[in-house]
């Protein structure tokens, strides 16, 4: 992908992968993932962002295409993890006079990352970095999603460099402008990301959103994912993700299912016809296939959820423990919740989940467990548990 001018004298210069692997080695990427980074041109030169070190002659290309790097003054991060900074002494040694600028935590970070505290600047909130013809305001946006983290706006083009907010995984192959790409995976790529990366902290999503609405962005540029010439598009999906975390839900119940030989999964199809028949939409989720990546953005949304899992060495099936953990991690609280899972000799993973809904702040409202296959009278109990919770989930 060339480069592109996202606003007068502003350019788009990132670099993209298109492998699948993990992000943070933690979340997996099937579409790879931008890097972005902008160049600013006024009558000095700034960088936002770099890449990681091995992609940096890809980076510096890009900016060779529209002047010469040694002209850069100024390289700004909004936020001091490597995947934006990872080439920070690279370029530094390529361009030995570039003054690097972060928030507080940021500065401390420069030092304890990379050893680097010579040619550093503290920027506060509301401080203002004159170009020549373009003017940074620097606002502080803690905890978005690590305590360093901060955005820079551009007042003249009113364009926001929002780090990782407003992000989304996936590479932009065909255009960096968000009503011009042709990849049809970002609307669930950026919820996705969302959730994996930021929901747990929808708290200070919810205090940024009016920062930012206040200042009319004509531009929203992440450091992931596209840039937004249509800012109230993203501004109003944020607004009501972060709804979510605050316990503003889904009337949706996904089904977060786990067996070994069958019997658990098949019995889920008792508890999805009381769901229908309450109203209640609902979707199955193998949790054996799907990693939680792609599992824990369905629970985020959902009001309530049905785990079925069976029992494995007297406690829960662990790849549902997988999940649940990473729940626990990214703080989803306040769910309602039922089970179901079958036992071959001895139950013990409804008493597991039991333990994980109090660790989560989840409501465990029902569950029926069973040997075997689930009999008639199983069935008929899973059925009505089913009934009842979709019910309860349209009635508030």
């Amino acid at each position: 992908m060339r480069t592109r001018e996202i606003a007068p004298n502003i350019h788009w210069t990132g670099v993209y992968t298109t492998e699948k692997f993990l992000f943070e080695n933690l979340w997996e990427i099937v579409h790879g993932v931008n890097m972005n980074s902008y160049l600013l041109c006024g009558e000095k030169t700034a960088l936002i962002d770099v890449c990681p070190e091995a992609l940096l002659d890809d980076l510096l290309g890009r900016v060779s295409s529209i002047t010469d790097p040694s002209k850069i003054s100024y390289l700004i991060f909004n936020h001091l993890e490597p995947d934006h900074t990872g080439a920070v002494r690279a370029i530094r040694e390529k361009i030995p006079g570039l003054e690097v600028i972060a928030s507080k935590k940021g500065v401390e970070m420069l030092r304890s990352l990379f050893g680097i505290t010579d040619k550093v600047r503290e920027a506060k909130e509301g401080d203002t970095l004159d170009l020549g013809g373009l003017k940074l305001r620097f606002m502080m946006t803690p905890m978005l999603h690590w305590p360093e983290t901060m955005m820079t706006f551009e007042e003249t083009t009113k364009t926001l460099f929002s780090s990782d907010s407003f992000g989304a995984f996936g590479a932009t192959e065909s255009s960096i402008f968000d009503d011009e790409a042709k990849e049809g995976y970002f609307e669930s790529e950026r919820f996705r990301y969302f959730v994996n990366i930021l929901g747990s902290h929808w708290r200070h999503i919810e205090k940024m959103l009016p920062k930012v609405t206040t200042l009319s962005p004509a531009v929203i540029a992440p450091s992931h994912g596209t840039v937004f010439r249509d800012t109230a598009k993203i501004l109003d999906e944020y607004a009501g993700w972060q709804g979510y975390g605050a316990g503003r839900c889904e009337n949706y119940v996904p089904i977060i299912a786990s067996t070994m030989y069958g019997r658990t999964l098949d019995s889920v199809k008792h508890a999805r016809k009381g769901f229908e028949e309450a109203g209640v939409r609902t979707e199955v989720f193998d949790a054996v296939m799907l990693p939680p990546a792609f599992v824990l953005p369905e629970i985020y949304r959902a009001k309530g959820l049905l785990v079925a899992a069976p029992t494995y060495e007297g406690g829960l099936f662990p790849k549902i423990g997988d999940i649940l953990l990473r729940a626990k991690a990214k703080n989803i609280s306040g769910k309602k919740a039922i089970f179901c899972g079958s036992s071959t000799w001895a139950p013990g993973a409804k008493r597991e989940f039991a333990d994980w809904c109090a660790k989560l702040s989840w409501e465990l409202v029902d569950s029926v467990e069973f040997m075997g296959m689930a009999d008639a009278e199983a069935e008929k109990k899973i059925h009505e548990m089913g009934k009842k919770f979709g019910e309860m989930m349209l009635g508030g």
